[in-house]
């Protein structure tokens, strides 16, 4: 980017006319994405415009005689009418553009994340995948990515809180894990973390802001310069990492690049039906649009579905869906349970008869189950969570098994944690959560209801969402034991 004395010196020369082609192009590149740049050449031509005016002015004709040499003169008399007239027309054009450029808001940054996230915007749940400048962006779980300007993304590890400085990107990590690429020319942003101020140089590298008031900058590629007020910049090139606090100077550690998630996580589609076929198929050796088929384990009646329903009133069912085979390498692996209902075709009978109930449950390959969504008659059909191994239970839920819902089950057996939102991610409203002894991976769930109790879908999906095992650090391990912390305190 050119300095800000050349950068006026080339609107000065596009203002009377001198400026050459090139240096045209260059100047438009700097207006475009230089804020400050836009404003200097808003308030040069302003002036330009002025001093036009007054010179135009027959009691200032001596002004011009005396300053013929000068740049009112080359101004008024340096160029031909032609010239002038279309210099004056670029003028007013690019005039206009940089007005519409300072005038009009940076547009917000796209957010990506991953289906287990869930995270705030200035304390709140946003409504759209944006990010603003000054806004505090708080990942509470899962990753969130954000493309903080063309060349560079910012991917931010949970628990992690970050804000957004300048439509340049920089960035101020307050607590947490962040990765920053950049590919190509990236803009001069700044990555700002526990009192230091790091420049990048083309790079890929991760910071951390720990529990400790603690900063860290591990650089996997390029350079990067770790400033401080009244310190010597240090640079860090590839394999290189620093350490930091407030009252202490950086000092080398070792560099654990790998140690960061550099981007979202993995995540693959396990079972899901829509159950779209012609109304009044047979469940029974069923195919869904993803997994193996449909088997009634135990059922009053032949269970058919079709026409975007699964509805089971009609007596009593156990009906079992088995996920699509994959294999879970090393890392840390969740499972989401996507369920839509709708009302069942049989209420009648739902306040006279207490006995009944509907689950929706999860089983490992020995069989065994791990956790449910259980809704019970005399509770009034309202959901709750279960850990099948130990019997727990959160408190029932303000939401009836009979009506038209979309929840998520979030299951995390490496994390020992059950949770259930509203909507079909991890994003919405968080209804309740339980601590879970279940470790096992999940191989297929149930539908099932007994009499007094039905249960309509009209659709399921199951996801699998896995995170890379990493390269553990004693940094890394303090994160940890912050994150277990923060964790059993919500």
């Amino acid at each position: 980017m050119k300095g800000r004395d050349e950068t006026e010196q080339l609107i000065h020369e596009l203002v009377d006319g001198s400026i050459e082609p090139e240096d045209f192009a260059r100047l438009q590149e700097i207006l475009r994405t230089d804020r400050e740049a836009r404003q200097k050449y808003y308030a040069l031509t302003c002036t330009d415009q002025l001093l036009c005016e007054r010179f135009e002015s027959s009691e200032l004709a001596f002004a011009r005689h005396a300053s013929r040499h000068r740049w009112s003169e080359k101004r008024q008399h340096g160029h031909p009418w032609a010239w002038s007239l279309s210099v004056a027309a670029l003028v007013m054009l690019v005039g206009f553009l940089a007005l519409f450029l300072i005038s009009s808001p940076t547009p917000p940054v796209p957010l990506t994340v991953s289906p287990d996230a869930s995270f705030l915007i200035d304390g709140h749940r946003p409504a759209e995948l944006e990010w603003k400048i000054s806004e505090r962006l708080d990942a509470q779980s899962g990753v969130v990515a954000a493309r903080i300007n063309a060349s560079t993304t910012l991917c931010l590890e949970s628990p992690a809180s970050v804000i957004l400085l300048d439509d340049q990107g920089s960035f101020e990590l307050l607590n947490g894990r962040a990765w920053v690429e950049t590919q190509g020319s990236a803009p001069d942003f700044l990555t700002k973390l526990r009192g230091a101020t790091i420049r990048h140089l083309g790079t890929r590298f991760g910071v951390l802001a720990d529990q400790d008031k603690v900063g860290e900058v591990h650089v996997e590629e390029g350079k990067v310069s770790l400033e401080r007020p009244n310190e010597a910049p240090v640079i860090l090139v590839d394999g290189e990492a620093s350490r930091w606090s407030f009252q202490r100077p950086p000092h080398p550690v070792e560099c654990n690049a790998a140690g960061f998630q550099h981007s979202l996580p993995s995540e693959s589609i396990l079972f899901l039906d829509d159950f779209n076929e012609p109304a009044g198929t047979l469940l029974r050796s069923k195919e869904p649009d993803v997994g193996n088929y449909w088997l009634p384990l135990k059922e009053k009646t032949p269970t058919r579905v079709g026409g975007g329903l699964l509805d089971t009133s009609g007596g009593y069912r156990h009906l079992s869906a088995s996920f699509r085979t994959r294999h879970f390498g090393d890392g840390r692996h969740l499972f989401l349970v996507t369920v839509t209902t709708t009302p069942p075709s049989r209420l009648s009978d739902k306040t006279s008869r207490l006995g009944g109930s509907e689950g929706i449950r999860l089983w490992d390959d020995s069989g065994s189950s791990l956790c449910s969504l259980v809704a019970l008659a005399k509770d009034g059909h309202r959901w709750r969570l279960r850990d099948e191994v130990t019997g727990k239970e959160s408190g029932s839920l303000d939401l009836s098994a009979l009506e038209a819902h979309q929840l998520t089950l979030c299951f995390e057996p490496d994390s020992g944690r059950l949770s259930l939102y509203e909507g079909a991610t991890a994003q919405g409203k968080q209804l309740a959560r339980i601590p879970c002894k279940a470790a096992n991976y999940p191989v297929s769930l149930t539908v099932d209801n007994d009499d007094g109790g039905d249960l309509a879908l009209t659709r399921l999906k199951v996801t699998s969402v896995s995170y890379p095992r990493r390269k553990d650090s004693a940094s890394d391990a303090n994160s940890s034991g912050a994150n277990d912390m923060e964790h059993e305190g919500d």
